[in-house]
C-alpha cells in the first residue's frame, strides 16, 4: 500500500508546483505591459531630473550683461528754428551817392602859375624849354602854347619841390621824380634847366 501512496503523493505535489508556476497568457501580456509602462515612467523621470539639473546649472551660472552695439547711424541733432530776417524789398532800397573828392596835385605841392594846368584833366603834358620860354601843353591830343613864361627862380623852385616831396635827390644832368599822377623829367646843366611833366 505504501508503494501506491508514494507515486500518488509525488504526482499531487508535482501538480501543485506546476499549477503555481503556470501563468495564463493574458496575465503574461498584462505583466509585460506593466513593465513597459514602468520603463516609460522611469525614462520620463530621468529626463525631468536631467532638465531640472540643467535649469539649476543655468540659474547658478552668472549671466553677463548684454554688450551694447554701437550704432552706425549718427544721431540726429535738432538745431532748432533759425529765424531769418526778411530780405529788403527793392522799393525800400535807395541809391546812396558817395561824394568822390577831386584829386589835385596842389594837395601835395604848390607849383605856382602851373597849378591851373596840372588841375585841368584835359592837360596831359606840360613842357618848359627853359626860363623865359613859353610853356607848351598837350590838351586833348593837341599841342598848344600858353602865355606862361617862368623865370629861373620858378623853374628851380618846381624842381626842388618835386625832389623834396618825392624824396629823390636833385641830381645832374638828369632828374626824374613822380608825385601823384604827374611825372617830371628834367635836364639840368650850368647853362640851362628844362623839364617835361607827363600825366600818368
Amino acid at each position: 500500500m505504501s508503494e501506491q501512496l508514494i507515486p500518488e503523493q509525488f504526482v499531487n505535489e508535482f501538480f501543485i508546483e506546476i499549477t503555481k508556476s503556470y501563468k495564463h497568457p493574458r496575465s503574461i501580456k498584462h505583466h509585460e505591459h506593466k513593465e513597459r509602462h514602468a520603463h516609460k515612467i522611469s525614462a520620463s523621470i530621468d529626463s525631468l531630473s536631467q532638465e531640472a539639473q540643467d535649469i539649476q546649472i543655468l540659474e547658478e551660472k552668472p549671466i553677463s550683461p548684454p554688450v551694447p552695439i554701437p550704432s552706425l547711424i549718427p544721431e540726429s541733432r535738432s538745431l532748432g528754428t533759425i529765424a531769418l530776417p526778411n530780405p529788403p524789398s527793392f522799393s525800400s532800397i535807395q541809391a546812396i551817392h558817395v561824394p568822390v573828392p577831386m584829386t589835385s596835385i596842389q594837395n601835395f605841392l604848390d607849383l605856382g602859375r602851373l597849378n591851373a594846368l596840372i588841375n585841368d584833366p584835359n592837360v596831359t603834358l606840360i613842357q618848359c624849354d627853359g626860363p623865359g620860354t613859353q610853356i607848351r601843353i598837350n590838351r586833348k591830343n593837341k599841342t598848344e602854347s600858353t602865355s606862361i613864361k617862368l623865370i629861373e627862380r620858378e623853374v628851380q623852385s618846381i624842381l626842388n619841390k618835386f625832389s623834396q616831396r618825392a624824396r629823390v635827390p636833385l641830381t645832374e644832368p638828369v632828374f626824374k621824380a613822380q608825385i601823384s599822377q604827374w611825372q617830371i623829367t628834367a635836364v639840368i646843366s650850368p647853362v640851362n634847366m628844362r623839364f617835361v611833366m607827363v600825366r600818368k
